[in-house]
């Protein structure tokens, strides 16, 4: 059975499951996310009302604010709820650092469930992003806890861009004279700038995003990721091909580090920890670096299944790692005669997908084993 296990989707992250930490315990009746010292006590009459303002679902009167970017500023990070109530089900959590988008609502910010969302699940019926809300609370001065989540400057210059656009647009629509041609030359050089403005600020998200996610697995795991090296890979200060360029990996070299995207990896060197170096795993010409830990071995091949295992990645307590591993029909295979699109009656299948916690797992084919290929180990 072929194994693709360089494709460029092999890279995947992986994602971590864990339990509520202390910091983080469900609190008492009247208390939300409340610091030590102060839980299971609701304080004095007035005290109660703010509580009573807090665990109360937000009323439909009030008007919901536009979209924005928003970043975790409390130590300990936010909890995510399935209501705007502190009495709602905690579904998971945030860490400190982290940026989230969403539109708020009085004191809480309901989020926009992407993919890309890093979250500590700490209710195994969470499924993002089918979820069909997700609220977290912004201002927790009322209970003690101060600014949990800061609109971030990000977010201001993505309104202030808006802004820019929206008197661009009305200069546009005046009934004015015809446009000179320097006139119209400024307009086109404004607009260039303004596209490169817009690009350096993605950029710069992006990078800020890698960064953070970094920092966050070098927290999660015992040791950093071993990758081999494919082909030729320079080496940046920052996640970025933009950025100044420091060195360069050749083929057969091994490296240690965090993979802070699907596209970078930040070194681990103990030596200079105050220097941050990064590797990209790809680009648009190929990949670069291939992971160990996602490298599938074929343990055995079956009537209608497959055993297969790999390294894996060891996650400190108490954090879990889990591992998806999908599969789809090696191109130029055809399936049995009488086979559907999807699956038949006999049960053919042209893809399909197994989880697992630990770093081995069965692979339910429908059909032979032989004739497809391992898509990618996240």
């Amino acid at each position: 059975m072929p194994i693709d296990t360089q494709s460029p989707q092999s890279s995947a992250q992986p994602r971590f499951e864990s339990m509520p930490l202390d910091d983080l315990a469900e609190p008492s009746q009247n208390t939300e996310e409340t610091p030590k010292g102060q839980r299971g006590r609701a304080g004095p009459e007035e005290s109660d009302e703010k509580f009573e303002k807090l665990n109360s679902p937000v009323a439909e009167s009030v008007e919901s604010a536009g979209p924005g970017l928003y970043e975790v500023v409390h130590k300990n990070g936010v909890l995510v709820r399935a209501a705007p109530s502190c009495q709602a089900p905690v579904l998971g959590r945030l860490a400190l650092g982290q940026q989230v988008c969403g539109r708020t609502q009085g004191d809480w910010l309901q989020l926009d469930l992407k993919p890309d969302l890093v979250l500590d699940v700490i209710d195994p019926t969470f499924k993002y992003p089918e979820q069909q809300a997700a609220w977290v609370l912004v201002d927790g001065k009322e209970i003690g806890l101060g600014i949990l989540l800061d609109c971030s400057a990000a977010s201001q210059a993505e309104s202030a861009e808006r802004k820019n656009d929206d008197s661009l647009e009305k200069s546009a629509a005046s009934p004015e004279a015809e446009p000179s041609s320097k006139e119209t030359t400024e307009t086109t050089e404004t607009k260039e700038t303004k596209e490169t403005s817009v690009s350096s600020r993605e950029q710069k998200v992006k990078a800020a995003k890698a960064t953070k996610h970094a920092s966050m697995l070098a927290e999660r795991v015992v040791e950093p990721v071993e990758y081999v090296v494919l082909s030729p890979t320079p080496l940046h200060s920052e996640p970025k091909f933009q950025s100044e360029e420091i060195g360069e990996l050749q083929e057969g070299d091994s490296l240690l580090g965090y993979p802070g995207s699907l596209s970078w990896v930040r070194l681990a060197r103990p030596s200079e920890p105050n220097e941050e170096t990064w590797a990209p795993i790809k680009s648009a010409k190929g990949v670069f670096l291939s992971p160990k830990w996602s490298r599938l071995e074929s343990e055995g091949v079956f009537s209608e299944a497959l055993e297969v295992s790999w390294q894996g990645l060891v996650a400190r307590k108490p954090y879990v790692a889990a591992y998806s591993i999908e599969w789809r029909l090696t191109p130029g295979e055809e399936l049995p005669i009488g086979a559907g699109q999807e699956t038949d009656r006999e049960g053919f299948k042209k893809t399909g997908y197994a989880l697992s916690l630990k770093p081995r797992a069965l692979v339910d084919l429908g059909s032979s084993g032989s004739g497809y290929n391992m898509l990618q180990l996240s």
